[in-house]
């Protein structure tokens, strides 16, 4: 009876060692899944930031200063416009008007054959 005693214990004890083995490799399962999860998540980041750098490596905040300058130049150059613009021009006085009327020589040119006539008296 001893025996049977025995081996109905070591069943149990079996049993019990199994059910402790499994909840102990089901931990250490989900602690390797999350510490593999864990190092894939962050080496898939800096993979990523790498191809990105690797893609664009200046950053688009250098354009600033560019945009800035071609505005105040934009703006310069306007008010310099309208400057020049506004400004009076000086008034060319131009030929001034005859005083006289034109004579015929004038109006039509010299006529052929004639020379030029001087009244002598």
């Amino acid at each position: 009876m001893n025996a049977s005693r025995t081996w109905k214990r070591a069943r149990n004890d079996a049993g019990t060692a199994v059910g402790d083995f499994g909840e102990a490799a089901s931990l250490l399962a989900s602690n390797v899944v999350s510490s593999v999860t864990s190092n894939a998540a962050d080496t898939l980041d800096d993979a990523r930031t790498s191809l990105a750098r690797a893609i664009d490596p200046a950053p688009a905040t250098r354009r600033w200063p560019w945009l800035v300058a071609l505005a105040v130049l934009t703006a310069l150059s306007a008010w310099g416009w309208s400057l020049v613009l506004r400004r009076e021009q000086a008034v060319d006085p131009g030929t001034p008007p005859a005083t006289t009327d034109p004579t015929e020589d004038a109006l039509f040119g010299k006529p052929v054959g004639r020379g030029p006539t001087r009244s002598d008296g």
